[in-house]
């Protein structure tokens, strides 16, 4: 089998050191940068050969043509997430839509990175008349009367506890008194992702295919609950001390997080037999009714449907986190599982004829505004791929 014989690979660490070489070749490293590609070049003739190679690949991609004084000065802008999270403080919540900064870069970069991969897939045909979508900010709003409600990008939504701007919805924050309590729900369909604040001002980013419910206001001193019914979230809590000493709880099918104040990512997929929640910062506990386990930053909590018994592992959180900032963060990931992942964003079928294939694995990081068109040739090797209409054949 391909994927036992494949090399593991330190993949934080040798995404950067790609992305150190492609800015060395345009020459925009930073003082600093330049100063830790310098002493990785000198170390040894094994990088030296790398670079080489790198570079003749780079260039036989047209990397010149690439605005290097305007377009990859964004792009290094943008490759600052990789080691940062970008949070968002106003609540007007404007995202920044990495596309419009200049779709050279953005597919310089997937062109880039891409190459990282090992395996890959090979284009056959594109139809001239297929369209097919990025994904971006669109969300349906279930109010308590079962009113519903499209929330997209450029339009506008008020109520008496709410706004949004197409991009985020905010609820007011919590005040003194006796406000009614009323449950809402907001879905999010293929090919979108949303912003919600709730009223105690936590933050919770929803990714492509995902419900929720949750209340307009919560009750001072009792516990502020929450329940992901399918899908996937990104959760930035706001902390106890802040409402009486109150916890948070994320309620899924299986399982149940509570937290004080912290951040973390939670996947309950309607397709997926397990629910993975990974720790970003803070510390949760998670349970499944029986067994209870506190995870740490940087650990991640399985719970598998069929014995809902809790594993717990160490895993690099930014493939976690990245879907949030804009990108496809892959590290020893299936092609199953990496396909699932275009296929809610850009919201088409994929289907993998060999299924042989499925198993084969990939790491590195692609960004979600390039259309899907420009992201899978990216994918070099010998496996092909055809798009008739709103469907991707993996043959």
């Amino acid at each position: 089998m391909l994927s036992d014989v494949l090399p593991k690979r330190n993949y934080t660490k040798g995404i950067m050191e790609y992305i150190n070489i492609i800015k060395k070749l345009l020459n925009i490293l930073t003082a600093e940068e330049k100063e830790t590609f310098d002493r990785w070049y000198e170390e040894s003739e094994k990088h030296r050969d790398r670079f080489r190679r790198e570079e003749e690949f780079l260039y036989s991609k047209g990397y010149p043509q690439v605005d290097k004084t305007a377009n990859w000065k964004r792009l290094t802008v943008e490759m600052d997430h990789l080691k940062q999270r970008n949070s968002i403080v106003d609540t007007s919540i404007k995202r920044k839509r990495y596309w419009s900064y200049g779709a050279a870069a953005c597919i310089a970069l997937s062109v880039a990175v891409g190459a990282y991969f090992y395996g890959g897939l090979d284009k056959e045909i594109i139809p001239e008349e297929t369209v097919i979508e990025m994904g971006g900010s669109k969300a349906i709003l279930t109010l308590d009367d079962g009113t519903e409600v499209a929330l997209k990008e450029g339009e506008a939504y008020t109520s008496d506890y709410m706004s949004s701007n197409g991009e985020a919805v905010v609820y007011t924050p919590e005040k003194k008194g006796n406000n009614p309590i009323v449950y809402n729900y907001l879905t999010i369909p293929r090919g979108g992702e949303f912003l919600l604040q709730l009223a105690d001002s936590t933050k919770i980013w929803l990714n492509s295919d995902s419900k929720i419910r949750y209340p307009n206001t919560f009750v001072k001193g009792q516990p502020r609950v929450v329940e992901l019914l399918y899908g996937e979230a990104y959760f930035e809590v706001s902390s106890a001390s802040k409402h009486q000493g109150s916890s948070f709880k994320v309620k899924t099918r299986n399982q149940e997080i509570e937290v004080l104040g912290t951040e973390f990512n939670v996947s309950a997929y309607k397709e997926d037999d397990q629910i993975v929640s990974t720790l970003v910062k803070g510390e949760v506990v998670v349970s499944n009714g029986s067994i209870t386990k506190e995870l740490t930053p940087g650990k991640q909590a399985i719970v598998v449907d069929s014995t809902r018994e809790i594993e717990v592992k160490e895993v690099e959180v930014y493939n976690y986190m990245a879907w949030k900032e804009g990108y496809f963060g892959y590290e020893d990931k299936p092609l199953k599982e990496i396909m699932q992942m275009l296929s809610r964003w850009y919201d088409v079928e994929v289907k993998i004829e060999n299924k042989e294939l499925e198993n084969i694995r990939f790491g590195g990081v692609l960004s979600r505004r390039v259309p899907i068109e420009d992201l899978l040739p990216m994918f070099s090797g010998d496996i092909t791929y055809e798009i008739i209409g709103k469907q991707v054949i993996i043959k």
